[in-house]
């Protein structure tokens, strides 16, 4: 859940409808140091929360490191918190369901991954963030796909780390 946001473009001003210049809306709690309530002069952080969970990003990885264990492949940006998310890939031969692979089961290189997350639209019926429901909607759900995206394999132990002494 997103907090209440003062700082917000599109708050209005502590003097917004006055005609005389007082203060027509009051903050019901102490506002964080140096925030006002209302501004022009930027988008906010919780602004760009908010447009986040609207209009997620998927993100994918663009490096793995070979029998590393278990690394995330991708995430969707801007809904972290949703509790049901379904995801699918194709990384060379291997595949899963999950937003992580285990790089064990990867062969060293670069290949193309086919990856895509539902999420369902939280504003049409679901409870967002912290249901335990588990029955998506019959409608609102929504799939982003990023395909055809470059990925790199290496092996870690090739990685050569340089002493100060060294260089």
């Amino acid at each position: 859940m997103l907090d209440y946001d003062y700082d917000s473009v599109m708050h209005y001003g502590a003097t917004a409808f006055s005609k005389n210049g007082l203060t027509t809306l009051t903050a019901t709690q102490a506002l964080p140091p140096g925030v006002t309530i209302g501004q022009r002069s930027h988008v906010s952080d919780g602004d760009v929360r908010s447009i986040n969970v609207l209009y997620p990003v998927q993100r994918n990885t663009s490096l793995l490191f070979r029998n590393t264990g278990t690394q995330p492949l991708m995430f969707l940006e801007g809904r972290r918190d949703d509790i049901d998310q379904r995801f699918s890939w194709t990384l060379g031969s291997n595949t899963g369901t999950a937003a992580t692979v285990d790089t064990s089961t990867l062969s060293e290189g670069t290949f193309t991954l086919n990856a895509s997350v539902s999420s369902p639209l939280w504003a049409l019926s679901y409870a967002y963030p912290n249901s335990t429901v588990t029955t998506w909607p019959a409608s609102g759900v929504e799939t982003l796909a990023a395909n055809g995206t470059s990925l790199v394999v290496f092996n870690a132990g090739l990685i050569l780390v340089l002493s100060p002494t060294l260089l």
